[in-house]
C-alpha cells in the first residue's frame, strides 16, 4: 500500500481575553496538507478530552476549541490515524501522520521549508496569469491557492485580486477581502482593501477602516495610490487627519533602537518558569509593543506563544525594559509599534 502522510499544521489563534476567561478554552485553527504542501479537504480532527470535532475544508483548514490547559488530538484520514498527546495551547506545530508513525516539528520550521516550494508555485501563477502564459486563469487559481496555503503572501493578494476583478469565477467581494487580509505586509493588498472598504463593496462603507489600511499600505511602501487616496478622503472630510502625536508608525523613517544588545538583555533578565522546564515546554514569544515618542515601552500585548506560562514571562520580561531610543519621523520622534520574539530554548 502506498504509504499516505498527513502533515497537520496547528496554528494559534486565540479568543478575545474575555471570552477566554469565561469559557478557558482556546479556539486552534489548523490546516492539513500532505508532504508536498497541497490542503487535503475531509480529514476528521477531533480532541480526547473535550469531545469537539472537525472536518477539514477545500483549502484544508479546520477550526475548533481545545482546553485551556490542554487536549489530546486524533487526526484521521482513509484508515490512517494518529494522535498527538497533550497538545499545548498556543503551540504550533506541524503534525505528520502517515503508516510508519508519527513525527512533528514547529511550524516555522516547516513554513520555512516549504518557502521555496511556494515561490515556484506563485511564479507558475503569475505566468498562467499572463499573456505569455497563454491566460489561464483556472490554472494560475490553483498555482496561487496552493502557494497562499503555504503562507506565500504574494499569492494571497493575487488570489484576492482575480476574486476582486472576477477572473477565475463569479465576482467575489467578500472572499478577495479574506484573501487581502491574508496577504500580511504586502502594500497592494492592503490599498485594496482601503479601496473595498472606501466604496462598500462586500463590506459596510467604513471610512476609518479604510484610512487605516491606506496609512498601513502607505508605511509598507505604496506611496502613490495609497497615499493619494487618503489625502482625497482628508480633503473630503470623510475622515479626521488622525493627530500626529497620536499616530503610530509601524514602519517609521528611523526605527526605534535599544540601548545596547536588546538579545543580552533579554537572556540576563528572563526567568524560564519552572513548570514548563519540567514539562520541556519551550518555543517562540512573540511581543508587540509600543514604544513612546520618549522611548518607553507600553501596550504589551503577547500575540503568540507555545504556553500561557512562557507568554505571561515575555509579557512581564518587555514591560520592564528600560527606555528605547525613539524612532523619528521627518527627524521628530514618534510612537512605533514594534513586534519583538522572546525565544525560550532548554539546552
Amino acid at each position: 500500500m502506498k504509504r499516505l502522510c498527513l502533515i497537520l499544521t496547528i496554528l494559534w489563534a486565540a479568543t478575545s481575553a474575555a471570552e477566554a476567561q469565561e469559557s478557558k478554552k482556546l479556539v486552534y485553527e489548523g490546516r492539513v496538507v500532505n508532504t508536498k504542501g497541497i490542503p487535503i479537504k475531509d480529514v476528521f480532527v477531533g480532541t480526547i478530552k473535550s469531545g469537539t470535532s472537525a472536518n477539514t475544508g477545500v483549502d484544508g483548514i479546520f477550526r475548533l476549541e481545545l482546553p485551556a490547559e490542554g487536549d489530546s488530538v486524533v487526526v484521521s484520514k482513509r484508515g490512517l490515524t494518529d494522535y498527538r498527546a497533550y497538545l499545548l495551547p498556543g503551540f504550533d506545530i506541524v503534525f505528520i501522520l502517515g503508516e510508519g508513525g508519527s513525527s512533528w516539528l514547529p511550524y516555522v520550521e516547516y513554513r520555512d521549508k516549504m518557502k521555496e516550494t511556494s515561490q515556484v508555485y506563485l511564479d507558475q501563477g503569475l505566468k498562467f496569469l499572463s499573456e505569455e502564459g497563454g491566460q489561464d486563469y483556472n490554472k494560475a487559481f490553483a498555482c496561487f491557492f496552493r502557494s497562499a496555503c503555504m503562507e506565500n503572501a504574494q499569492a494571497a493578494y493575487q488570489l484576492g485580486r482575480m476574486y476582486e476583478e472576477g477572473l477565475w469565477a463569479t465576482q467575489d467581494y467578500p472572499k478577495a477581502i479574506d484573501w487581502y487580509k491574508k496577504a500580511k505586509n504586502v502594500a497592494k493588498a492592503s490599498t485594496r482593501l482601503g479601496i473595498l472598504y472606501e466604496e462598500g463593496k462586500g463590506v459596510e462603507q467604513d471610512y476609518k477602516k479604510a484610512i487605516s489600511y491606506y496609512l498601513k499600505a502607505t508605511g509598507l511602501g505604496d506611496k502613490e495610490e495609497a497615499a493619494k487616496r487618503a489625502e482625497n478622503m482628508y480633503a473630503q472630510n470623510l475622515v479626521e487627519r488622525e493627530v500626529e502625536n497620536d499616530r503610530i508608525f509601524d514602519i517609521p523613517e528611523e526605527a526605534a533602537q535599544f540601548p545596547g544588545d536588546v538579545y543580552a538583555w533579554v537572556s540576563r533578565n528572563v526567568h524560564y518558569p519552572p513548570k514548563c522546564q519540567q514539562y520541556g515546554i519551550q518555543g517562540r514569544v512573540m511581543v508587540q509593543f509600543i514604544i513612546n515618542k520618549d522611548g518607553s515601552v507600553t501596550d504589551v500585548k503577547v500575540l503568540r506563544a507555545p504556553d500561557p506560562a512562557l507568554a505571561a514571562e515575555g509579557k512581564r520580561l518587555v514591560s520592564t525594559m528600560p527606555k528605547w531610543k525613539p524612532a523619528t519621523q521627518g527627524n521628530k520622534p514618534v510612537r512605533m509599534r514594534f513586534v519583538m520574539p522572546v525565544m525560550f530554548r532548554l539546552n
